[in-house]
């Protein structure tokens, strides 16, 4: 995607902001009081360099505090684009289908002490009906940028237009020691479009550490903070490193059809990244290996990750 995928990404904070107008219809007695918002963007290029697999991703999340539902609640837009790599390193025969994924998901966190519960479900848009894939050609036509691939010559094997749901839970414990490092170990478990399991743990080491609302990137695995409070009242050279490594053990997934490649039975995400306090807001960008996901994979893909959020 290289550096159009920062433009595919204005694009869609657009519809983040949508979204967020959605999720504040939501506000009010049934989710409560706004309690922050957490975005990121994934691009493959910021990362290895590449175009291929899982080559852009976005999520935008409100976070809400109390309300009829109690606890912390999340309203969650995601998007993703997963494409073959189009390099003769990984045969055409032999690579990933064309995936455009929408989803729109609502959670809900209670503590119970240091525990932290997280559940919740989303409806999943696949296929043109997302326009992610219109987007991206739209961009890199417009600005001379080439594709790996072209998806009209080489007609790859597509994701069909549906309408899908999946269900998530996990459960996390916060590990504080002293004011500026977090060690949080969990595990979770999703079923429906993808169904399988992840054991792992993020470290926080900084002015984030004491965050009350965290969101996690669904691809990258990384913890995001939603609130800029902890990082008002600690600080450690305004600066944070956020840091995770997880496994997933999979079960099935719609993205990895029988009539194509064979997803391995599980994969790894290792995961390092940096926030940045500038005063009139908050920068992350960072790096996630992700290990292999299907069956004869040429290598890791890894994708790079920013965030910001700014203060007006």
């Amino acid at each position: 995607m290289k550096l159009s995928g920062l433009l595919l990404a204005g694009a869609l904070a657009m519809t983040s902001l949508t979204t967020t107008a959605s999720a504040g219809m939501l506000s009010g007695a049934f989710l409560g009081k706004s309690a922050g918002r957490a975005d990121a963007f994934t691009n493959d290029f910021i990362g290895d360099g590449q175009d291929r697999w899982s080559t852009f991703s976005s999520m935008n999340s409100s976070m809400y505090q109390g309300g009829l539902i109690g606890g912390k609640s999340e309203f969650r837009f995601r998007s993703e684009l997963i494409t073959p790599w189009g390099d003769g390193r990984q045969p055409r025969n032999a690579d990933r289908i064309h995936a455009q994924v929408m989803g729109f998901g609502l959670f809900n966190e209670r503590e119970v002490g240091n525990l932290n519960l997280k559940f919740g479900g989303e409806a999943i848009i696949t296929g043109d009906i997302t326009g992610l894939a219109a987007t991206q050609s739209f961009v890199h036509n417009v600005f001379g940028f080439g594709n790996g691939y072209n998806r009209a010559e080489d007609n790859p094997r597509e994701l069909d237009t549906g309408l899908h749901g999946q269900g998530h839970f996990e459960a996390s414990y916060d590990f504080n020691a002293g004011e500026y490092l977090l060690v949080r170990p969990f595990a979770g478990y999703k079923h429906g479009f993808e169904t399988g399991a992840t054991v792992g743990a993020d470290v926080v080491l900084g002015n984030l550490s004491r965050a009350n609302h965290w969101s996690r990137d669904p691809v990258s695995g990384f913890l995001i903070p939603a609130e800029r409070a902890a990082a008002d009242t600690l600080k450690f050279g305004n600066v944070a490193i956020i840091a995770g490594y997880d496994i997933t053990s999979m079960s099935s997934s719609e993205l990895f059809p029988e009539d194509g490649v064979s997803m391995t039975d599980s994969y790894t995400r290792t995961r390092l990244g940096a926030q940045i306090d500038i005063g009139i807001g908050q920068w992350f960008i960072g790096g996630s290996q992700i290990g292999e996901q299907f069956n004869g994979q040429y290598e890791p893909q890894t994708v790079g990750v920013i965030s910001f959020d700014f203060v007006f």
